[in-house]
């Protein structure tokens, strides 16, 4: 799978070990997103395969919506990873602050998908739920164990204070 033309990747690097605690991956989009045809390999069934290709189209569904109602003016969280040893030590608040920073200077919100565990540190920046993420998976499926996400949003500084 290739990045998104608007992908920015960081990461963060002790500055005396250059050891790597954690990375980052934002879009900054100024289109709306359309849907894509993900290309799995690696799996050992054609059902694994089918699998994750419905789990990704349907993760998806709630960042094309985002975008859309932004009329594609939006920063995404795609991904974001601490090495166990180096959470709660702020590497992950730093990461999100790089992307609420060009949020708030460019007026727009930003969206990601929070496993449980992360969404406190998002709530910590800003970020609020919009629910508890869904999945429409057919019936040969009905057994297979789906990720439990919220999609969170935050508004801009910009957006914030004009609908307070």
């Amino acid at each position: 799978m290739r990045a998104h033309p608007a992908t920015k990747f960081l990461k963060a690097v002790d500055s005396q070990t250059q050891e790597m605690l954690g990375q980052a991956t934002w879009l900054v989009l100024d289109k709306p997103l359309e849907p894509e045809q993900l290309e799995v390999d690696g799996y050992d069934t054609e059902d694994d395969k089918e699998f994750s290709r419905l789990l990704h189209e349907q993760q998806m569904r709630y960042r094309i919506g985002a975008s859309r109602e932004a009329n594609g003016h939006l920063l995404v969280l795609d991904s974001l990873a601490v090495r166990a040893e180096h959470r709660r030590k702020g590497v992950g608040s730093k990461l999100i602050q790089w992307g609420t920073k060009i949020a708030d200077e460019m007026g727009l919100d930003a969206v990601v998908e929070a496993s449980m565990e992360g969404a406190p540190v998002y709530k910590k920046h800003g970020f609020e739920s919009m629910g508890k993420m869904t999945y429409d998976m057919p019936a040969k499926f009905e057994q297979r164990r789906t990720p439990d996400l919220l999609f969170m949003k935050r508004l801009s500084r910009q957006n914030a204070s004009s609908s307070a």
